[in-house]
């Protein structure tokens, strides 16, 4: 009253706003958007998946759990060279691996072979000619950590990379090892 005067206290009760916490929302509030069709996201790499999840839509996290040695990197890697074969620019964080040997990884599920494995069966020009089919598809980028997990670096490039380069998927292999600070060395 001293400070604004009378009016001040009379626009307090009289104009006063129903106060709700931010993050509530009502049916009404959300109906349109409620009512809009699922959208169909892009694929898995596994036909079943697909159909189970309706793909996988911008927005979404997905988070692979398992025990060490179970195959978590395969499966990245074939969901990698599934969406750059798909021509979707993308992004891979390997705290465990360096850039060449996710590079020869994501090649190896685009060949079908082994290239991450000496002497396999595989020639040097078939790797030559996956990474070159994998290039000419869409842009790969992988991230080349030196055996730093810090956050604030590892966000600031993803946020780089989906401004600046369009990247659509971002692939973080894996979490353990990132979160514990206990990348490669």
């Amino acid at each position: 009253l001293l400070k604004d005067g009378a009016k001040a206290i009379i626009d307090a009760v009289f104009g006063a706003r129903e106060h709700r916490p931010d993050g509530i929302v009502s049916l009404a509030d959300i109906m349109d958007e409620a009512c809009k069709p699922i959208e169909q996201g892009v694929s898995w790499p596994w036909d079943r998946l697909t159909e189970l999840t309706h793909g996988r839509r911008p927005g979404e996290l997905y988070a692979v759990g398992a025990g060490t040695g179970v195959g978590k990197t395969d499966v990245f890697s074939e969901c990698i060279n599934h969406d750059v074969s798909m021509g979707i620019p993308t992004a891979v964080f390997a705290f465990e691996a360096t850039p060449a040997e996710s590079a020869r990884r994501i090649a190896g599920k685009h060949a079908s072979r082994t290239f991450h494995i000496p002497d396999s069966g595989w020639q040097p020009e078939e790797l030559v000619e996956s990474l070159n089919a994998l290039q000419s598809s869409a842009p790969l980028f992988l991230y080349d950590s030196w055996g730093s997990t810090d956050w604030d670096r590892v966000e600031s490039t993803i946020e780089y990379l989906v401004a600046a380069e369009n990247v659509q998927h971002v692939y973080i292999d894996h979490l353990t090892a990132f979160a514990s600070g206990d990348a490669r060395n």
